[in-house]
């Protein structure tokens, strides 16, 4: 979070197909591959904030290269 920015939802959208991703604490999240894995991943978290009177969420999606 930035100054004035509260969160207000962060959640997985789209889990990978190769892995998981875990909450690591508030709206942080850590990837882990399955075991013996290698190859390409991706996963997608939306998070929506308020700063003031506005609101605005964001999608991001993470490409992940397994070696």
């Amino acid at each position: 979070e930035g100054p004035g920015y509260s969160f207000t939802d962060v959640r997985v959208l789209k889990y990978p197909g190769h892995g998981i991703v875990a909450t690591t604490g508030t709206n942080r999240f850590a990837y882990r591959a399955m075991p013996n894995y290698r190859g390409r991943d991706q996963y997608t978290i939306r998070a929506c904030a308020t700063v003031g009177a506005r609101k605005g969420c964001s999608t991001l999606i993470y490409d992940v290269t397994v070696r």
